[in-house]
C-alpha cells in the first residue's frame, strides 16, 4: 500500500474530510468546546506530511497522540520551507504534555538526531514520497515500527 492510499485510509477511518486542505478556518475539540484556528497556506501545504507522520510513527490523533508527534516533529526540526511547523507544533506539545508528560518526553528523545518528512520533501518530489510504501519512509527515516499507542491503523 503506498502512502497515498494509506493516507486516504486513515482520513476515512477517523472521519477526516480534506478541508484541512482548502479551507482557510479549520476547528479543533477540546472536550465540549471547539476552537477555530487559521489554516494558513503554509499549513495546508504541510499537514499530510504531518498526518503521515501520525501513521508512520503509530501515534494517535488524540490529544496526547497530536502531542506525541508534535514532540517527534519538534525534536526532528523543520527545514524554513516548512517553518509553519515551529508555530503550530508547540501549542499541541503542551497540551499533550498536560495529558501524559512521560509519553511527549519520550516522543521527543525518539526524534532526536532523526529527519521526518518536512526534509525528505525537500529533496524528494511529493508525488514520488506519496507512492513509497509506510515500511519504505520509515527506512528512509531511520524509524522502527511505529508505536503500539494508536487506534488506527493502515
Amino acid at each position: 500500500m503506498t502512502a497515498r492510499e494509506a493516507l486516504t485510509k486513515y482520513y476515512n477511518q477517523n472521519y477526516f474530510g480534506d478541508r484541512a486542505l482548502t479551507d482557510l478556518c479549520v476547528t479543533a475539540r477540546v472536550g465540549p468546546i471547539t476552537f477555530p484556528f487559521p489554516n494558513p497556506k503554509q499549513r495546508r501545504d504541510v499537514i499530510q506530511l504531518h498526518d503521515l507522520h501520525h501513521l508512520l510513527t503509530g501515534y494517535s490523533t488524540d490529544w496526547i497522540g497530536e502531542g506525541e508527534v508534535a514532540a517527534w516533529e519538534l525534536s526532528s526540526g523543520f527545514p524554513r520551507k516548512h517553518w509553519i511547523g515551529y508555530f503550530y507544533a508547540p501549542i499541541t506539545l503542551i497540551i499533550g504534555f498536560f495529558f501524559s508528560p512521560k509519553r511527549i518526553f519520550k516522543a521527543f528523545k525518539r526524534g532526536r538526531g532523526k529527519e521526518n518528512l518536512c526534509h525528505l520533501d525537500l529533496r524528494i518530489p511529493r508525488d514520488q514520497l506519496f507512492n513509497m510504501s509506510l515500511p519504505e519512509l520509515r527506512e528512509k527515516l531511520g524509524l522502527k515500527n511505529p508505536v503500539s499507542t494508536a487506534p488506527h491503523s493502515a
